[in-house]
């Protein structure tokens, strides 16, 4: 090996030996560094305090400007749904074709109480009064016009198991109006200034499901259910689903068909009464009307499971009733204008308002424009079945309670 050789290889040795501890020395100073930013919390790679809190600053004002866009949107969609619920005229599709309930059983029909059953269901007969019907609706679009930015009023017309139950093939035997064309007809009467709840469509949606009792006239809490669905739809609501809630059912219940026929298809199979729990707790204050001017009591139980209609909502058929949700502190107030159909109607109510006011036409001694007024309602809600809409002395009472 020459000298020259082994000269640049001493070399290169000592050049490799420097940059190795070099390049030590920086590594072991760049991890002190790390600890030092670690331990004291400051930026590593950053300008200084103000002008990291103004990054910050801007990036924070660009989201709220953001999130303030996003509710704007949304307020904007909410009032846009609102309006065009205001402005649904909600009409009855009577050319839809609707689930087929065939035949089931012999028909026997009782002319003196207006009935008929076929197998194991009773039916009552319905025909169109238009007089009435004319009446009923003048009275309502009047206080519609005197509620405006006051109260929104609500008109949900309710159609008979004769309706929505009636085997198709046997539908000519009851010698009845067709009550869809009828709500129809009731509805159009209906100014711009009524919000129509036209639930016929939404009943005969769900017609092969129990939504009446077949013993009695009324509809089930199931039925009562898709009712107020269709209504939380109207009113700009979000409708609770029917499986979150908690049930009781109760059998052996004997209602007015069974009552007033006797008929043994009937009196042999009797119904079961389901309830519906509300989501929230809820206090019922119940004013019933008595020769001494009135009785009222205090209950903490909307529904109970009674094979009864009138014991399993709201307490039956009373003057005026105060629903309360405790568990809400601030919301809108609500008074339905019933017969007692409404009775398995309100209970859905409870979850959307502070307030459910249960006015009962029949026996309740306040008009409605008093009840707005006395206990700031902003919701009138009419659940009448359209037997008592054919009543001149039923349109009579309805009429002196809108003034």
């Amino acid at each position: 090996m020459s000298e020259s050789e082994f000269d640049r290889q001493r070399r290169n040795m000592k050049i490799g030996l420097t940059l190795s501890i070099i390049f030590t020395v920086l590594l072991t100073a760049f991890s002190g560094v790390l600890i030092y930013f670690e331990k004291t919390g400051k930026p590593l790679f950053a300008g200084s305090d103000s002008t990291n809190d103004s990054l910050f600053a801007d990036a924070q004002s660009t989201e709220l400007v953001d999130e303030a866009a996003a509710e704007a949107e949304k307020k904007r969609k909410r009032k846009a749904a609102k309006k065009a619920a205001k402005n649904y005229r909600d009409p009855v599709d009577m050319e839809k074709q609707y689930p087929i309930i065939e035949a089931d059983g012999p028909i026997d029909f009782y002319p003196k109480s207006f009935m008929t059953v076929i197998g194991t269901w009773g039916f009552g007969s319905y025909s169109y009064i238009e007089e009435d019907a004319v009446n009923y609706m003048s009275a309502m679009n009047d206080l519609a016009e005197r509620m405006k930015g006051k109260a929104t009023v609500y008109n949900m017309p309710i159609p008979l198991s004769s309706s929505i139950k009636i085997p198709d093939a046997h539908w000519q035997a009851l010698s009845s109006t067709q009550q869809g064309v009828a709500i129809g007809k009731i509805l159009d009467l209906g100014s711009d200034q009524v919000r129509q709840v036209q639930v016929y469509n939404t009943l005969m949606q769900h017609r092969l499901e129990p939504v009446y009792f077949h013993t009695d006239h009324h509809w089930t809490a199931r039925g009562a259910y898709y009712a107020y669905a269709h209504f939380c739809k109207r009113a700009g609501m979000k409708p609770n689903k029917l499986k979150s809630y908690r049930k009781e059912t109760t059998e052996g219940y004997l209602g007015y068909y069974a009552a007033m026929t006797k008929d043994p298809d009937l009196v042999n199979n009797p119904d079961k009464v389901t309830v519906y729990y509300p989501h929230a707790h809820a206090t019922i204050t119940t004013t019933k009307k008595t020769t001494d001017g009135g009785t009222t009591w205090q209950d903490d139980l909307v529904v109970e499971p009674r094979p009864d209609y009138a014991a399993a909502f709201i307490h039956g058929d009373n003057a005026f009733s105060d629903i309360e949700n405790t568990e809400m502190k601030n919301g809108k107030n609500c008074v339905i204008v019933k017969d007692s159909f409404g009775n398995a109607f309100a209970p859905f109510l409870v979850d959307h308002y502070k307030h459910v006011y249960v006015a009962d036409f029949r026996y309740c001694e306040m008009t409605i424009p008093q009840i707005v007024e006395q206990y700031d309602v902003q919701d009138i809600i009419f659940a009448i079945n359209i037997t008592n809409l054919r009543t001149g002395s039923v349109i009579g009472q309805l009429v002196q309670m809108m003034r």
